[in-house]
Parts: C-alpha cells; sequence; structure tokens
C-alpha cells in the first residue's frame, strides 16, 4: 500500500480535487446554507436543555468580580468543598462579556454565529470535493446541518471546540498557508473547552505523523517553519492558567457517571444507525447515518487504490476509539472523520452515484429541499419565547426568593443547579449543579438523587447543611415523603412552573405566615380540570383565588397559576381577566397550547367568535393531543352557533372519541346534532342513542332532550333510509 502524496501537492494538482475557479463558484452554495443556519438559529431563543449556560455565565462572573479563577466550588455550601480545575474559564469569560454587554440576544447571535460556521465549513468540505456537482455537496452538508444542529441548540463550550476542530482539520487539509494561526487557535480551543484536548493533539499528531512518514521518503508536505508551528502548537495544552494540573482532567473515571449522565451512556450503535428516519424527513440519527457511511466509503476507496493517507487513517481510528466510550462521541467522529464523509469519495460520491438518472436527480434535490424547509419552518414556527424561555427553569423561585428571602442556604435537585447559582447571586448558596465529575463527586451525586425519595439519607442532609429552603423539582409528581413528614419544620411558600420552594418554619416566620400556601397542589396542578382543582380545594374559591394573586405578584410569567386564575375568571363570567392571563401565558410560553386555548375561550365569552377561532387554530397547531381536541371542540360549538353545519361536523368530529371513556354525553350529542344538520341521519341516531346511554339517571331535562331527538331522526328515517355512509337516500 502506498503513503498518499503531500497534501499540499494534493490541492493544487490532483484531478480527484476541483479545479480553483469550480472551488470559488461553489462556495456561493456554502455561504448559502449558512446563511440559512444562521437565520434560524437567531429566531431560536435561549432555552433550557440543560442549566450549563448558567453556572458558565456565574463563574465568568466570579472571575471579573474576583479578578481571579475559581478554585473550588465557591457557590455551594458541601464541605468541604470540592477542588476545581475549571478548564472553560475562557468560555464562561467570553459568556459572561456578551450577556453582560448584550444580554440574551448577544448569546443567541453568537450560537448563531458558531452554528453557521460550521455549517459553512462542511460545505466547504464537500464542495472542494468536485464530485456529484451540487446536489451530492448539498446533501452531505444537510446531514451536517441536521446532525449538529440539536447540540447547537445549548450555549457551551462545546460549540467552540467542534467549530477549532473542523478548521484545524481545514486548514491542514486545504488551507496550509493558514498554519501559523493553528498555535493561537490552539491555545483559544485549550482555554475555552480545555477538556477536549486530546482531541486537538489527535488531529495534529496526525498530520504530523504523515509528514514524518512522508520526510523519510523525501518529500515531505510541510516546510521546516510549518512543522515547527505545527510543533508548538501541540504545546498549546500547557498554555493555560493550569498548565499541567490540566493534562489529567479528560481521564477522569466517569463509569459511575454513565449512569446518571445521559450524554455519556455507551454509545448503542443500532440506536444511532437506524434512528431518525421519518419518512422522508432526515434527523439526527439519521443524518449520522450517512455520514459515517460516506466516512466508511471514504476510507475503503483509499485502501482499494492502494492510497490509504495515514492522516486519514489515523483521524478514523481515532474517531473509532472515542465513539464506543459515550454517545456524545458521535459528534468527534463526525468531525474527525470529515475528510473522509465529505470528501471526494464519500457522501458526495454516493450521491453522484444514486442520482445517475434524471428521476433519481429530482427525487434527491426535492428531498435535500424539503428537509431545508422543514429544518427552517419547524424550528422557527415552533420556538419559545424569544429571546430567553423560562420554561424548565425556577425563574418564579429565584423571583421569590431574591425579593422576599434575606440569604441562605438552598437544597436543591442538581438538574437547575446551574441556574440557581447564577439567579440567586452571592445571598444565597446551593446544594450542587451537574458539573459532575469534574467538580462534584459521586457521592454528592447519590445523596442529591436519593435525597427527597430517601428519609436517612435526607435526614442526614438536612442535619449536616441545616439548609433554610429546599427546593423540589416539580417532576417528582408528588410531595417528597421525607417533607411530607415534617410539615411543622418545612411550609410550602412559593412555587413555579418546574420547581416547589419550602422554607423553614423556625428561620423565618413572617415569611412562612406571609406566603404558605394551603389551597394549591403543585405537583398535581398540570393537566388538571377546574373541577378537580376545586373539588381539591374544597371549593374554596377565594382563599385559592388569594394564594393565586400571591404568585402571580411575585411571578407575573407563571404559566400555571395564569392558567388556573383565567379558569377562575371564566367560571366568574370575567372574561376580560381571563383574557389577560391567557394573553401572559401566549407572551412567555408561545409554543404551549394552552395559552391559546384559554384566549380562544375569553374570546368567545366576550363575542370576538372570528378571534376566538384564530386562538383555537394556534391552540391546534401547537398541539396533537388533549388540548387540540377541546380546541376543536369549541370551535364546533362557534361554527354550530354561526350555523355552519359543515364546519361544525368537521370540528366535532375530529374532537369528540365516542369509544373513550372520558367523552361526555354533551359531546355526544353536539356531534349527534351536527351529523344530523349535515343529512347523515343514521350517524346522528347512533351518537344520540350512545348518548343517552351516558346521561345521568338523575338528569331528566338532558333525558327528555335525548329521547326527543331520537325519536325525531327514527321518524325520519322511517321516510327515507341511510345508506352506507349515512347519507339519505330518499326511499322508491
Amino acid at each position: 500500500m502506498v503513503i498518499e502524496s503531500s497534501p499540499l501537492a494534493l490541492s493544487e494538482t490532483s484531478s480527484e480535487v476541483a479545479p480553483r475557479n469550480h472551488r470559488r463558484a461553489s462556495a456561493l452554495p456554502a455561504l448559502l446554507t449558512a446563511l440559512l443556519a444562521f437565520v434560524v438559529f437567531l429566531c431560536l431563543p435561549i432555552t433550557a436543555g440543560d442549566t450549563d449556560l448558567w453556572y458558565h455565565l456565574n463563574g465568568g462572573r466570579y472571575i471579573f468580580e474576583h479578578v481571579s479563577l475559581p478554585q473550588d466550588s465557591f457557590f455551594s455550601f458541601v464541605d468541604p468543598p470540592r477542588p476545581w480545575v475549571d478548564y472553560y474559564w475562557g468560555f464562561q469569560t467570553l459568556v459572561y462579556l456578551i450577556h453582560s454587554a448584550a444580554g440574551y440576544p448577544g448569546l443567541v447571535v453568537l450560537r448563531a454565529v458558531l452554528f453557521a460556521g460550521v455549517v459553512f465549513l462542511a460545505a466547504r468540505f464537500a464542495t472542494a470535493s468536485g464530485r456529484g456537482g451540487l446536489l451530492g455537496p448539498s446533501f452531505a452538508t444537510l446531514c451536517v446541518l441536521l446532525f449538529f444542529s440539536s447540540r447547537y441548540s445549548l450555549v457551551r463550550p462545546h460549540t467552540f471546540s467542534y467549530l477549532f476542530a473542523i478548521l484545524t482539520i481545514w486548514i491542514l487539509e486545504r488551507r496550509r498557508t493558514w498554519l501559523p494561526l493553528l498555535p493561537l487557535l490552539a491555545v483559544a480551543w485549550c482555554n475555552i473547552h480545555g477538556v477536549t484536548y486530546p482531541v486537538l493533539l489527535l488531529i495534529l499528531g496526525a498530520y504530523l505523523a504523515e509528514d514524518l512518514l512522508l520526510r523519510t521518503r523525501g518529500s515531505p508536505a510541510l516546510s521546516g517553519v510549518s512543522l515547527a508551528t505545527l510543533a508548538l502548537a501541540l504545546l498549546a495544552p500547557l498554555a493555560t492558567p493550569y498548565g499541567w494540573r490540566l493534562l489529567p482532567v479528560p481521564f477522569t473515571d466517569t463509569s459511575f457517571a454513565r449512569q446518571y449522565i445521559s450524554e455519556l451512556r455507551p454509545t448503542d450503535f443500532l440506536d444511532l444507525l437506524t434512528g431518525g428516519l421519518r419518512g422522508i424527513r432526515l434527523q439526527g440519527n439519521a443524518a449520522w447515518g450517512a455520514l459515517a457511511v460516506g466516512a466508511l466509503t471514504g476510507v475503503l476507496a483509499q485502501v482499494r487504490k492502494r492510497r490509504l493517507r495515514l492522516a486519514h487513517g489515523l483521524l478514523l481510528a481515532g474517531a473509532c476509539a472515542l465513539l464506543p466510550r459515550s454517545i456524545r462521541f458521535a459528534y468527534e467522529f463526525a468531525i474527525l472523520t470529515m475528510p473522509l464523509s465529505l470528501g471526494p469519495h464519500g457522501v458526495p460520491r454516493i450521491v453522484s452515484w444514486v442520482s445517475r438518472s434524471v428521476t433519481a436527480r429530482v427525487l434527491l434535490a426535492s428531498l435535500v429541499l424539503a428537509n431545508l424547509w422543514w429544518f427552517g419552518v419547524d424550528n422557527v414556527r415552533n420556538r419559545d419565547a424569544w429571546p430567553f424561555s423560562p420554561k424548565n427553569l425556577p425563574v418564579g423561585v429565584c423571583e421569590f426568593l431574591n425579593t422576599q428571602a434575606e440569604g441562605g442556604r438552598v437544597l436543591n435537585a442538581p438538574n437547575n443547579g446551574g441556574y440557581y447559582q447564577w439567579a440567586l447571586g452571592d445571598r444565597f448558596k446551593i446544594f450542587m449543579d451537574m458539573e459532575i465529575p469534574f467538580l462534584f463527586w459521586d457521592e454528592d451525586m447519590f445523596v442529591a438523587t436519593n435525597m427527597f425519595s430517601d428519609e436517612n439519607i435526607f435526614s442526614q442532609t438536612v442535619r449536616r447543611y441545616a439548609p433554610d429552603f429546599v427546593a423540589v423539582p416539580l417532576s417528582t409528581g408528588e410531595v417528597p415523603p421525607p417533607l411530607a413528614k415534617r410539615t411543622d419544620e418545612y411550609a410550602l411558600v412559593f412555587f413555579d412552573d418546574t420547581a416547589a420552594l419550602y422554607a423553614r418554619r423556625d428561620r423565618d416566620a413572617p415569611l412562612v405566615e406571609r406566603f404558605e400556601i394551603h389551597q394549591l397542589d403543585p405537583y398535581t396542578l398540570a393537566g388538571k380540570t377546574l373541577e378537580e382543582l376545586l373539588g381539591g380545594a374544597g371549593q374554596d374559591t377565594t382563599r385559592l383565588a388569594e394564594e393565586l394573586r400571591r404568585l402571580l405578584s411575585v411571578y407575573p410569567a407563571h404559566g400555571l397559576a395564569n392558567q388556573l386564575a383565567a379558569m377562575l375568571a371564566l367560571k366568574a363570567d370575567q372574561p376580560e381577566k381571563a383574557l389577560e392571563h391567557a394573553e401572559r401565558i401566549v407572551r412567555w410560553f408561545p409554543a404551549s397550547p394552552r395559552g391559546y386555548k384559554l384566549k380562544g375561550d375569553a374570546l368567545r365569552a366576550l363575542g370576538r367568535l372570528d378571534d376566538a377561532l384564530d386562538a383555537y387554530g394556534e391552540a391546534i397547531q401547537h398541539s396533537a393531543g388533549p388540548v387540540a381536541r377541546a380546541a376543536q371542540y369549541a370551535m364546533g360549538l362557534i361554527y354550530a352557533q354561526k350555523e355552519n353545519a359543515e364546519r361544525a361536523y368537521e370540528m366535532f368530529k375530529a374532537a369528540v372519541r365516542p369509544f373513550d371513556s372520558r367523552t361526555t354525553h354533551e359531546e355526544l350529542y353536539y356531534l349527534g346534532s351536527a351529523a344530523f344538520l349535515v343529512e347523515r341521519p343514521g350517524e346522528a341516531l347512533w351518537y344520540y342513542r350512545m348518548a343517552r346511554l351516558k346521561v345521568p339517571s338523575e338528569d331528566k331535562a338532558w333525558a327528555h332532550r335525548m329521547e326527543k331527538h331520537i325519536q325525531i331522526v327514527q321518524g325520519l328515517l322511517g321516510e327515507a333510509r341511510p345508506n352506507g355512509d349515512g347519507r339519505v337516500v330518499e326511499s322508491q
């Protein structure tokens, strides 16, 4: 087997690489695809896929306020403080500066620029191959865009390290004139996301090894200066404030962390290769599978021609070594194999081979355009509040603590620890966040995951740290048993859409007296009807309304409280007030259907039927479940009121499920009446009969109504018979 000749020579003379004028022309599709990625991500708000962004902001704030790097878990009351090598201090500094200057919009722009950079470089890799015209590179770039888009929804250090890795490979493959930039790029990489320095060393080492081998054959790819530049870049991991202390960090034992951190779990290859294909819609896993196949065909083509490049072989070997360790390394695999998967024998070549006929080219072009359309439309249409969404964050709990409490210790679950430490600041200390196992220990996580369910662990933790407040995720579904046994010690004083807050009665009696919640159970509030909620509150609407008022006075964006307040206002025949609460939900949770449904109910009560139909339509657009069916049912009532029988029947038919035990006799009645009005008496009779079976025995009025309608339809069917679809056919 022959080692491929100089990569630099390849970029200038090989027949397998597009001519220079083609490469310049091919930059336009790359720019357009990157522009699409930038615009779409510019429309997406900062959301809480996790709360890592906020512990990075807090770290950056600490660095600026103390003019030094954190050395331990400064935000936590865990004792002893956990020692810390803050290997992403550069990222923390940068995002804190941007947030301080431009707020969340600045972070949105940063994320969009980084993602667009990844897409642009991938597109340039693909178009530089000269294979598959525009269709092959376009499909290859689409795969990169779809696979990396979910990872770039978060603002975390990997958004830089992925871009730096691709840029480093691009320089070594295609832009050797940029080699003097590599040491600076490597130093920036190691200070922004230092734990990934082994990937940097793998890339540099692969091309350095290739050059050294070529030197033994008298055809070096690098000049002496370039070789020295590469060697200098290899020292970048030492050019951080931690020096040698950084080197062992990537090799921290994660054997236990893999059991509770999803992105560290071992790779499920079957799911990775087979998941993500929904008809002609490509999703992340399917896109990764296409890139992996491209990498395989690329390396096999080089082997078959006996011209395997050592750098490509080493990058592929390193990628294959990383991939089984955890699912997150699927991204490093995609990056390290880009010279193969996006090269002349990778995905573009496969597409070129598959699309030899005009029909195949049209189908593939349609596939690419459709998926680009869906990528843009789905992300923009279903976005949360811009530029920042409070969804899945304890924003209200933090607002309560900041405005009503003097400070103290907050015992929290680690998933939201990043946001707690950022939003609460120096007056409060929290238990821990998700910086595991590089800051906190597996033992800390064991305590955190068990303390709200295990009496012994909770008791030991409370005795040891004496927290002033306990913040419990609503996802637990019930009051934690250890807290349920301590109502004399802890009182529920606040909750938002994510967490419930308990305060020590003996630490701040005035706060407990003023804010203690008696009428509402935050763990079961979501999804309940007003009747269920009022029944649980003993029909005490006055006290219930007062608790809602207190909640909303502290946190006006409270989704659950606004929902319940809107339902109470509708029950009290106060549609204007209900509309105010509904519009708050729409503003802060625009992707949630419940705000639109309540807005439609309020507008309908105000007699603004056309506006109500629009609101119900928005609810249906954002839901395919019970809320959508409730909106369709309400639309059916409006169309019936407007005497539009066809539309009323269409809506009732979509909303009412006769064989669902929760369907009421009223719903069946209205569906039957709509069927009757569109000349489906046989169908109407069946619905009327089923509705009659569900009428409570004590409800004489409804029973009489149903009997009357059944007799009317039976009389009609005595003169005409229904055909197979329920329509009337006159008797002969």
